[in-house]
């Protein structure tokens, strides 16, 4: 896919590719078309290829490709939706949080008399989280209602210049 998209990146708008794969950035902003590959590679890296680096080194990394992740999301603001790049925002700020939470735990070593904390703010993290997702939801779901009640006006508008040329 990343290959498809360079090598048409002139013609991502033209009718037949946007046919074919413009559901891939039709949520994106032009110039972050390959925000949906960006976003599988960091997750694949995240989840499977971390298990061929040194355990003792493996937070460490994960927390540097977040705050790269971080840089490239805040450099290109992919998201067309406001609403959903602050939401990728918290996720990948959270996400960090839970790897340098990994290197606080290895540092702390696990007689800690207070390990517990680390438990607790993992939860926090996870809670704050879906609770900014709701948010989210419910500031997307206002933002709706106010295009279609625009988008209502406007019509009624139109609808009272036709009858008033029609008199």
């Amino acid at each position: 896919i990343s290959y498809y998209l360079w090598k048409n990146r002139d013609k991502l708008y033209s009718a037949s590719i946007s046919q074919k794969i413009g559901w891939l950035y039709e949520p994106f902003v032009k110039g972050a078309e390959f925000w949906q590959v960006h976003d599988v590679i960091l997750k694949m890296i995240l989840t499977g290829m971390l298990i061929y680096i040194t355990p003792s080194f493996r937070a460490t990394t994960a927390a540097m490709i977040t705050v790269i992740s971080i840089v490239n999301l805040n450099f290109f603001e992919p998201q067309k939706n406001r609403t959903l790049f602050w939401l990728s925002q918290c996720s990948f700020i959270i996400t960090c949080f839970k790897y340098l939470t990994a290197l606080m735990i290895g540092a702390a070593g696990s007689n800690h008399p207070q390990e517990w904390m680390f438990g607790y703010m993992l939860v926090s993290l996870d809670i704050f989280f879906i609770v900014t997702a709701i948010v989210a939801c419910g500031v997307t779901v206002i933002i709706i209602k106010n295009k279609i009640k625009n988008i209502k006006k406007e019509q009624r508008k139109k609808r009272k210049k036709w009858k008033n040329k029609l008199k």
